[in-house]
């Protein structure tokens, strides 16, 4: 029974520390996005609406983030995201929801104007060079807002990230060995009990 139950402890734990084991080949960005347009239209607020890929079933994560400016920021976006949406607020009706204590906004509510977009990536293979900035156009044209993705500029192709060194795989050996160890002391460990 002992036996059995270390087992099924060891299956667990190792599945766990499996899941949080990242793949070497990919590498986590933070994306930068700018959106011309915005101060065309002083009107109206601008926010991202993100939902998130839920680490738990039936659980949603949706967060708001205002738009600055046409300049480039960065959202702040988690690794899994499942949905973009790009909201024009009129301003009225926004600074009111914020006096009130909350921005309760989503694409079904009343005045308020949304647009999909492709969610940006946050993961990049490593030998994938780094997007840059992420440019969209804003309009709004008789009551509907489009956002169109804006061409990139031109970039140095000498800022591509280089291949992946021999450290990954040592890396790799290293963690496999351990974890091998780990299996063969607790074996001895239950024999021995």
């Amino acid at each position: 029974m002992r036996t059995t139950i270390l087992t099924a402890l060891c299956i667990m734990s190792c599945t766990s520390v499996l899941a949080d084991v990242r793949d070497p080949d990919y590498r986590n960005i933070r994306p930068l996005m700018s959106f011309a347009g915005v101060d065309d239209h002083p009107d109206h607020v601008f926010l991202i609406l993100v939902e998130d890929s839920p680490s738990v079933p039936l659980e949603g994560d949706k967060r708001v983030i205002p738009i600055p400016g046409p300049k480039p920021f960065a959202p702040g976006f988690q690794r899994r995201i499942r949905k973009v949406t790009i909201l024009a607020v009129p301003k009225a009706e926004y600074e009111k929801a914020r006096k009130d204590g909350g921005v309760p906004f989503d694409p079904e509510s009343p005045s308020v104007l949304a647009c999909e977009i492709p969610r940006p990536p946050t993961e990049l293979h490593i030998e994938t060079p780094d997007p840059g900035v992420l440019r969209y156009r804003v309009v709004i044209d008789k009551g509907e807002l489009r956002v169109t993705r804006a061409p990139a500029e031109n970039r140095d192709p000498s800022s591509a990230v280089p291949r992946r060194s021999r450290m990954a795989w040592w890396g790799i050996a290293l963690a496999a060995s351990i974890t091998w160890l780990g299996i063969v002391v607790g074996r001895r460990l239950v024999r021995g009990s």
